[in-house]
């Protein structure tokens, strides 16, 4: 995970001329948000408008002429995600909650609003819910009423920002960096050759043993042999009551 740069000029101006902060809209590079349904579209802009000390940035890649009803927000077909999370006036991130841009988020600690569309982003929506660092929202409330509750949250809140730079300070403070542990395993192997001692015993397993099969059969017709027995016994009862006391009631008749 890469670390934030300086933006250029026409960003710089953009963060820095924003009133209360900037909130950053993506869905990722494979969902196409210009075929997102347009009530959809409309949740989004009527929101917006109506946190008029907050500049919004779209990640849209075509013309919305609808955006020009909304003076707070800026439409651009790329934005410099990962070092506008290392401005200081970025609040917060609606994001699709894919993973790369979880990670960002975390890596620099900024909450979100995850709104997920497909694939592992429901997972990932529940771990930053976990950890306190975002609002999660599903596609059926992406409407006015959701969405301007969600961001209320998110920015008036300050449990999720300081969640969020907590968890930062957490992954920038590692004792050991990920490529600090790559190299001395590397190392360890280059000096080691063959590891055999620390290989798993499930290696020379064959798949009868490795899956417990033979186990699994025992438990499984142990427990067909217990219903069997159970049902036989239960039989056995229900005919000797049932069958004397209709033998007592024929006599009496």
């Amino acid at each position: 995970m890469s670390n934030p740069r300086p933006l250029d000029a026409k960003w710089q101006k953009i963060m820095d001329d924003s009133k209360d902060g900037v909130v950053l809209f993506s869905f990722g590079s494979v969902a196409d948000e210009t075929r997102m349904p347009a009530e959809w579209k409309e949740a989004f802009l009527k929101t917006f408008v109506k946190f008029p000390t907050y500049t919004f940035v779209w990640k849209y890649k075509a013309d919305l002429p609808e955006a020009a009803d909304v003076p707070n927000l800026i439409l651009s077909k790329w934005v410099p995600q990962n070092d506008m999370f290392g401005h200081p006036k970025m609040k917060a991130f609606i994001t699709h909650g894919g993973y790369n841009s979880l990670l960002e988020a975390a890596n620099t600690g900024i909450p979100s609003i995850s709104i997920p569309l497909f694939g592992d982003q429901f997972i990932n929506r529940r771990k930053a819910e976990r950890h306190g660092i975002a609002v999660g929202l599903d596609k059926s409330e992406i409407t006015k009423k959701h969405l301007k509750r969600a961001l209320e949250q998110i920015l008036t809140n300050s449990t999720y920002k300081e969640n969020a730079a907590r968890l930062s300070r957490m992954i920038r403070k590692k004792p050991v960096k990920g490529a600090e542990l790559a190299v001395g395993w590397v190392n360890f192997l280059a000096e080691h050759k063959q590891l055999p001692n620390l290989e798993p015993a499930s290696v020379d397993m064959g798949l009868v043993e490795y899956f417990m099969v033979d186990v699994l059969a025992t438990l499984f017709l142990g427990a067909i042999l217990l219903v069997y027995v159970s049902y036989r016994i239960l039989k056995l009862y229900y005919w000797f009551c049932c069958g004397t006391c209709f033998t007592k009631k024929r006599k009496v008749d």
